[in-house]
């Protein structure tokens, strides 16, 4: 492995950039502080999120996609007798073929993330971690005075957007990348899975390696190549149809588990691995988290901050005004919103 983690999907590309060159965060008073202070972002465990079908939506969209395109390869290739008479054993082409979808990506999650049940998983990568932003970047009036949905969700108190520069903080995922451990650091927009769009559509690589993985079996030389990696992106981006109001583009951080470094070190006695991140909790019980950038002795790229429409917002100004001390611009939402 060298000196260095080499991990196909990770940090930033050039194309997310281009196309949000700002990215907005929305937080409470607490949480502007603390952002603003810490110089940290954090990303929190993807099993404390709101969303319950966070990270496992992607089986229930993928997994008829991958059946009816392995019946058709088994279909073609039940010509061979043996093939035939192993899909026969199995219980005919249409469960030998849908057992195949489920088996593999049970097999997917318990070698990446999720046990999908109570045994313990002792190869898993990691655990996600995730960021959430979003972006305005089709909408002049939300870039300005923020997204109406998000405001709703304060309740009559000042609640605040955070607007990042996007090719700074992508530079700080690459140093945050160099500096710790781990198996997948990236920023991208989030899919929701609307029912006209397939999985095929937006994750092509994924379903081309699963198929790959099918034809190589039945030859008894089965191969995934890097369909470990695709899965991972894809199964952290899709989410569900509900959530698209949001926008959002997240900050998925994968921190190397206990087990890889173990089987690293075990395969590459003299790698250096870097430390990885460690979680943290809010109260007891309460939101796991790890803390992006914090101590890297660089300033978040905060270009300003846009105080939210509520009956609080005179004093929401002061609190953000103070908080800046002159380093980030700080304005008024004109959203006529009483919270």
């Amino acid at each position: 492995m060298g000196q260095t983690q080499e991990v196909t999907l990770t940090v930033v590309g050039a194309e997310v950039v281009a196309e949000h060159p700002e990215l907005h965060h929305y937080t409470g008073e607490a949480g502007l502080a603390g952002i603003v202070r810490s110089g940290g972002l954090w990303a929190t465990n993807y099993e404390d999120l709101n969303d319950s079908s966070e990270v496992t939506h992607l089986r229930e969209r993928l997994e008829p996609e991958l059946e009816a395109r392995f019946r058709k390869i088994l279909r073609r290739r039940r010509l061979n007798s043996k093939i035939n008479t192993a899909i026969e054993q199995s219980g005919g082409l249409n469960k030998c073929a849908r057992d195949l979808a489920s088996d593999l990506l049970r097999s997917f999650y318990k070698s990446t993330f999720e046990p999908m049940d109570e045994s313990p998983v002792p190869e898993a990568i990691g655990t996600p971690y995730i960021a959430s932003l979003c972006t305005h970047t089709y909408d002049e009036y939300e870039a300005v005075n923020g997204l109406l949905s998000q405001w709703r969700g304060y309740g009559g108190k000042a609640g605040f957007c955070i607007v990042f520069d996007t090719k700074r903080l992508a530079d700080l995922l690459g140093h945050e990348y160099d500096a710790f451990g781990y198996t997948h650091l990236n920023l991208s927009p989030a899919h929701y899975a609307v029912p006209s769009v397939s999985m095929a559509t937006l994750f092509p690589g994924l379903v081309d390696c699963c198929e790959e993985f099918v034809e190589t079996a039945l030859n008894r030389r089965p191969t995934l190549n890097d369909g470990i990696e695709q899965f991972m992106a894809a199964a952290t981006l899709v989410k569900h149809q509900a959530f698209r109001e949001e926008r959002e583009v997240r900050v998925v951080a994968i921190p190397i588990s206990d087990s890889m470094r173990r089987s690293i070190a075990e395969e590459y006695p003299d790698e250096v691995i870097r430390e990885s991140r460690p979680e943290k909790q809010l109260g007891a019980p309460g939101k796991r988290y790890i803390e992006l950038f914090r101590g890297n002795g660089q300033p978040l790229p905060i270009k300003r901050v846009i105080v939210g429409p509520s009956l609080l917002q005179d004093d929401g100004m002061k609190v953000a005004e103070g908080l800046s001390a002159g380093r980030f611009e700080v304005v008024r939402s004109d959203t006529p919103f009483k919270g």
